[in-house]
């Protein structure tokens, strides 16, 4: 009789809490169930250790009221470091939007034709893809960024970027997001010179630049320093970092 007595007490008093949980959560605006897309790019390897630009679609959602959980899916499978850099994706976005991270969910899927090598190159976009379910904020899908998400809302150096801008001019984008720093690449090249009998292989180093490359394919490519400034571009201005205290967090990042 006790015991039940108890339990009736116990479950009342989680009832309760589940409620002004709730009700806290829809008071403060943290109602949301939002969806973006955009397309990321990554580098894959060939069969002959060469290396191609590849694109894959990024989804994300975000649901309010939530747990502060990230769930990732990946196909094919990726690596580890995805899931830890989704996550500080996630906790980047909901400081951006001003939201608390324990106070939603988050979700990633991303799905790509071809095996893509792991890595963090594609959490800068994360963080702003989440931000903009956060802040309920459309994103223009012909702007494709490549750039790892730090904890400070800085956008840091990634690998490869000459080839996923080639991979993200075949999918039609017309603004290409780099690191800042990184408007030039070096590219690797394999070439066989014939000795005599002999063929000797060589490697040649190239400095390209990127925004003249970028040209060439249509694509205009523009270096940030973080997430406030590629936030601005994907939503074509309506996000605003001049306004909310942004502009102290970017002169701390720069």
């Amino acid at each position: 009789m006790v015991f039940n007595k108890v339990y009736s007490i116990i479950s009342t008093v989680l009832i309760i809490a589940l409620v002004l949980g709730l009700y806290t959560a829809v008071s403060q605006g943290y109602t949301i169930d939002e969806s973006r897309h955009v397309t990321i790019v990554a580098v894959s390897q060939l069969p002959n250790n060469s290396y191609v630009g590849v694109a894959a679609d990024l989804y994300v959602r975000v649901v309010c009221p939530g747990q502060g959980h990230v769930y990732v899916e990946t196909y094919p499978l990726s690596e580890i470091d995805l899931q830890a850099s989704t996550r500080v994706a996630a906790i980047v976005a909901s400081a951006v939007a001003n939201k608390s991270f324990w106070s939603c969910d988050y979700f990633a899927s991303i799905k790509s034709d071809s095996p893509i090598i792991g890595g963090p190159s594609a959490s800068g976009v994360t963080a702003v893809a989440f931000a903009a379910a956060l802040l309920r904020l459309p994103i223009n899908e012909s702007v494709v960024m490549t750039g790892m998400i730090m904890p400070d809302g800085s956008i840091g150096p990634v690998g490869g970027v000459y080839y996923k801008l080639g991979a993200a001019a075949s999918r039609g984008a017309k603004v290409f997001l780099v690191p800042y720093g990184q408007t030039t690449d070096v590219i690797y090249t394999v070439v066989a010179q014939r000795i005599g009998p002999m063929t000797v292989y060589r490697t040649v180093t190239q400095t390209v630049d990127l925004v003249s490359y970028g040209a060439r394919l249509g694509v205009v490519v523009k270096p940030v320093a973080n997430v406030y400034e590629a936030l601005h571009i994907f939503t074509n201005g309506l996000f605003s970092y001049t306004v909310g205290g942004y502009e102290n967090k970017i002169n701390e990042i720069y």
